[in-house]
């Protein structure tokens, strides 16, 4: 199944899988999930296996490292973790192709564990490399075997465990459900070429499958959300499942690859994590591209399940898909909540706007442009500064907003294109901004752009209103920031506005799109830059 990370733009839904072993992945992959070996029933003592005495880990000895002809066994113990240390420096490269990790060049030295799982029957492992043994800086990846042949084969990503939370922690962690008395494999080594101790911490446990009891799916305006509440005495809820259901009661091909399978069931994370909880709420929320997508695949019902960190799912729970307006005056609750933004709440019963917007919107600073010539275009550029408390505008695409920069601008009449972007000077190349535009200030439904990065490597950003009516917008500069790390100061910006002219068939034309933009097609790059004619 296609693991999904919702933590940036959810445009490509289906396509954004989770890769794990691909540092690149700007999203932050994770095939397993966030381990908290403090979750599990217990946490006995540590039985102890060390692959290598401290002296040998030390000095970066090369002759002990196991490998899947000679593992470092381990024989687990029910609710107890069991420790064993390795150093993977000089070891063999290539035991396994780990191509199940997406890294296809991966040429770091590996170690091999066989752990022998307690118990009988289904026993869930957790492991960690999240440990006070593990080098600090040491990028690691994990992949977990348990069809019980050690072999040059590679496995699928379901068995691969890359970081925990990149860029964060990069560690290893997660879990599988395994069969008691069987042997599984856990090979250890760094992402690319690297190298260094690894301690690994394995706990196993009955695990009880959790219970969903109740489950909602709303598609607003802006947003799409979901609330789900259950329980799990073994506390160690990880994620969602989703099939969405069509009125013919078949599963839609979310994927849009000709099959209906198994591909076609998403893994979905929660918003905020339960991880820990016996008794959980949790909440799913998508805003930006997300909430069209989602719109299209054009489900009467969704069935959902919930699973914990061992692969274990409860029991499915078909709900339908219910849907209702994000505007001011519209129904809320709590399962139906006000766009979920922090531009209106849910005031008994009824979504109203803070009283933020509007002092927000009452300082908005004019931008002036005088109409462009004919063709041709114009813009205005300004700088300031964003602030650092919480605000309350903000575009839909990103909504941990701080205090945003809030401008106007008026769209003359004429045939225009309205263009703001932030990759100018007076904003930092490596600055992160999002910038969002509507036409009535203080209504998040008349959002009509909205954009974090410009693309990959470039996290300034470009806003396009395509043939803007005659009229006045606001446009607001916010700073993207984690928000588990608030920044301490304001973000400096440069902001230039532009006044595009939209030009017809036998125009001459801006190869560029600056100054102009065919409404018949692309500009020529080559050639007469004359706008093509119209399509037949």
């Amino acid at each position: 199944m296609n693991r999904i990370f919702l933590i940036t733009s959810f445009a490509g839904l289906v396509l954004a899988l989770t890769a794990c072993g691909d540092d690149n992945n700007n999203g932050g992959t994770d095939a397993g999930m966030t381990v908290d070996l403090g979750t599990s029933p217990t946490d006995g003592g540590a039985g102890v296996d060390m692959a290598r005495t401290d002296a040998a880990r030390d000095s970066g000895g090369s002759t002990s490292i196991p490998t899947c002809a000679a593992p470092s066994m381990v024989t687990g113990v029910l609710d107890t973790t069991s420790t064993v240390m390795v150093n993977t420096t000089g070891g063999p490269e290539g035991v396994l192709a780990l191509t199940g990790c997406g890294a296809t060049e991966q040429t770091a030295p590996q170690a091999v564990v066989a752990y022998v799982v307690p118990g009988t029957g289904d026993v869930a492992v957790q492991f960690t490399t999240d440990t006070a043994g593990s080098d600090a800086t040491l990028d690691t990846v994990v992949e977990v075997i348990t069809d019980g042949a050690c072999t040059d084969e590679p496995v699928d990503d379901s068995g691969c465990f890359d970081d925990i939370d990149y860029p964060d922690n990069t560690k290893s962690g997660g879990g599988v459900t395994a069969t008691g008395g069987s042997t599984i494999y856990f090979v250890l080594t760094g992402y690319g070429d690297t190298a260094g101790a690894i301690q690994l911490d394995i706990n196993a446990f009955i695990a009880a499958p959790p219970v969903l009891s109740t489950a909602t799916f709303n598609i607003g305006d802006v947003r799409v959300y979901g609330r789900f509440t259950g329980t799990d005495a073994n506390g160690d809820v990880d994620h969602l499942t989703a099939r969405f259901i069509g009125s013919d009661s078949m599963t839609i091909d979310v994927n849009d690859d000709g099959m209906v399978d198994a591909s076609d069931t998403l893994d979905l994370d929660f918003t905020d994590s339960v991880a820990g909880m016996e008794s959980f709420v949790g909440e799913l929320s998508f805003h930006g591209a997300a909430v069209t997508q989602i719109r299209e695949f054009n489900a009467a019902t969704v069935e959902f399940t919930v699973v914990d960190s061992a692969g274990v799912p409860s029991p499915a729970l078909t709900v339908p898909v219910t849907s209702n307006s994000d505007a001011a005056g519209a129904t809320c609750s709590a399962e139906q909540p006000c766009g979920d933004v922090a531009e209106l709440t849910c005031t008994a019963g009824t979504c109203t706007v803070v009283a933020g917007v509007a002092t927000e919107c009452a300082a908005a600073t004019p931008i002036v442009i005088a109409a462009p010539a004919e063709g041709s275009g114009a813009s205005t550029t300004v700088t300031g500064t964003t602030g650092t408390g919480a605000g309350a505008l903000g575009g839909t695409c990103y909504l941990d907003h701080l205090t945003a920069a809030i401008y106007t601008v008026t769209v003359p009449a004429g045939a225009y294109d309205l263009v703001a972007r932030t990759d100018v000077t007076g904003t930092d190349a490596a600055a992160d901004t999002v910038l969002s535009i509507r036409s009535t200030c203080a209504d998040l439904t008349t959002q009509l752009a909205c954009n974090d990065d410009i693309g990959s490597g470039e996290n300034r950003s470009l806003a396009t209103v395509e043939a803007a009516a005659a009229g006045t917008y606001t446009v607001i500069v916010d700073q993207f920031v984690n928000p588990a790390m608030p920044p301490t100061a304001g973000l400096p910006y440069g902001l230039t506005v532009s006044l595009r002219s939209v030009i017809g068939a036998g125009a001459t034309c801006d190869p560029a799109g600056v100054l102009n933009r065919c409404s018949t097609g692309p500009c020529p790059a080559t050639g007469t830059a004359v706008c093509p004619a119209a399509a037949p």
